[in-house]
């Protein structure tokens, strides 16, 4: 029997020695290596090299380790990062619906990640609360010309956030994203009674404040949007950034207040003076107030910052005369 024993003993030794050279490389070396890529993508992220950031993190995401879910929010955290430094980074091109494994969609990309982050936890809330954000980025980017897409996102945000809502109820993240929602969906007051909700659950979350004036303005309730406006100042919350002052824009776009819309515009050309496309919509605006010459005013301003703008203009300052 012994002379049995010391026939298997070396091929019992080397199978536990590949096993622990197996684990060692798995559970060790593999994590550490995927690790030490993330840390540089996030290195070259704050940088401002995106393109390299998301390039290292796409390379690692077929290394599958028990990073995975760690590794994809990093990814998903290095796209939001590009959008909120260039929001023009959250443009789809038109052909992403059609064939997005050949264009660069940054909110599409994130969309997918999250959808395998929800296979492999699907109990954890923030997976499921970013896809609702980036669906809603999705919503935002999509052509008037596809109604049906539109439909099907607006549904899928929905269900997002309301899974995101019963994993972690009362958290004011989740349902502030959900009420963006839902003003998308032009469910306004559906959202002034999560804004509610919001708002109870901690009065000092300034973003509660927010997005109820935003609602009001929706709903034309001018002194409550005014009222909870000014709360939202008295919170320190940032009005004048240009995310809330776009908010701001699709609310008056949407309620025809060009009034305001030329104000807001005006904000942004100031904020952001390099962007011509917030001096042409703020020609626009002034257009249809019938200030004419503040129109042409501005539109000579464009002709002058981009030269390369003159057809436009020209064929802008047409219109004026008429």
């Amino acid at each position: 029997r012994n002379n049995e024993l010391r026939k298997y003993k070396i091929p019992i030794l080397i199978l536990m020695v590949a096993g622990l050279i197996w684990f060692i490389f798995t559970c060790n070396i593999k994590p550490l290596q995927i690790n030490t890529q993330i840390n540089i993508a996030l290195h070259q992220a704050e940088k401002g090299n995106f393109e390299t950031a998301l390039a290292i993190m796409e390379n690692a995401l077929p290394r599958h380790s028990f990073l995975d879910n760690y590794l994809r929010l990093q990814y998903v955290s290095i796209i939001g990062q590009a959008i909120e430094k260039n929001p023009e980074n959250a443009v789809c091109p038109p052909l992403w619906i059609e064939d997005p494994e050949n264009t660069v969609c940054l909110p599409c990309r994130a969309c997918e990640i999250l959808k395998e982050n929800i296979k492999i936890r699907p109990y954890y809330t923030r997976n499921w609360m970013l896809l609702g954000y980036y669906t809603n980025v999705l919503i935002i980017q999509t052509e008037d010309s596809q109604p049906e897409l539109i439909k099907q996102l607006k549904e899928d945000a929905d269900y997002y956030l309301k899974k995101a809502n019963e994993l972690s109820p009362k958290r004011q993240d989740i349902l502030v994203e959900w009420i963006k929602t839902d003003i998308l969906s032009e469910k306004y007051e559906v959202a002034k009674e999560k804004a509610r909700k919001c708002i109870d659950y901690n009065p000092k979350f300034r973003e509660c404040y927010w997005q109820m004036s935003l609602i009001n303005i929706y709903l034309g309730n001018e002194e409550e949007a005014e009222k909870y406006y000014q709360i939202t100042k008295e919170t320190y919350y940032d009005i004048n950034s240009e995310i809330a002052l776009l908010q701001l824009v699709n609310a008056y776009i949407k309620t025809e207040d060009y009034q305001k819309l030329a104000a807001t515009y005006q904000k942004l050309v100031e904020l952001k003076p390099e962007k011509i496309q917030y001096r042409a919509s703020l020609a626009v605006c002034y257009q249809k107030l019938g200030q004419i010459e503040k129109a042409r005013e501005e539109a000579l301003k464009i002709l002058k910052s981009s030269p390369e703008s003159k057809e436009d203009v020209e064929k802008f300052l047409k219109e004026l005369e008429k």
